[in-house]
């Protein structure tokens, strides 16, 4: 692309996302603060994102046109779950169970839009997708006696209880 072009996709780019900030900007004296504005912003931002990844690294079956159609279906979410919340559910609805079941529908989606399409190359997808053998340890690298503080399950164990007493502790 020459340079003339280029530039003219940036004033265009730059324009189209001024005026979405321009429409977008009411919507922020709604809240009640910056930061609630902020962490429901994320909430909903961070959720196609979760699906996407989630599915990649844990499902064989997902591919390309799931992702990128989770995506976009996430984008046209954001919106869709403010004006919800504004419009539609109870004062009492908590955003946060509206995220999840926002995710829930993502998953959905993309579960089925993966089925859908044309399953990826197993050779393409092998070492991105995880499985048991990625842990273990080869027989040159596991040292005999293995030491009860150098265990992942420990640590992992520990933090659920820790996280679990902090639940008790301050719900």
């Amino acid at each position: 692309a020459s340079q003339k072009h280029l530039i003219r996709v940036g004033q265009l780019a730059g324009t189209v996302l001024l005026l979405l900030g321009t429409i977008w900007a009411p919507m922020v004296q709604t809240f009640p603060t910056i930061f609630d504005y902020f962490q429901q912003c994320w909430a909903i931002m961070a959720a196609p994102f979760a699906v996407i990844f989630l599915l990649a690294v844990f499902w064989k079956r997902a591919n390309n046109a799931g992702a990128i159609s989770t995506m976009v279906l996430g984008i046209i979410a954001i919106p869709v779950t403010f004006w919800l919340r504004r419009t539609v559910l109870p004062e009492s609805f908590n955003f946060y169970n509206l995220v999840g079941i926002i995710c829930l529908i993502l998953f959905v989606w993309m579960i089925v839009v993966s089925l859908l399409t044309q399953r990826q190359a197993k050779e393409k997808i092998a070492s991105f997708v995880w499985s048991r053998k990625l842990v273990r340890l080869s027989a040159g690298e596991f040292p005999d006696p293995y030491v009860w503080y150098k265990k992942v399950w420990v640590w992992w164990g520990i933090a659920a209880v820790m996280t679990c007493a902090v639940y008790i502790i301050f719900w």
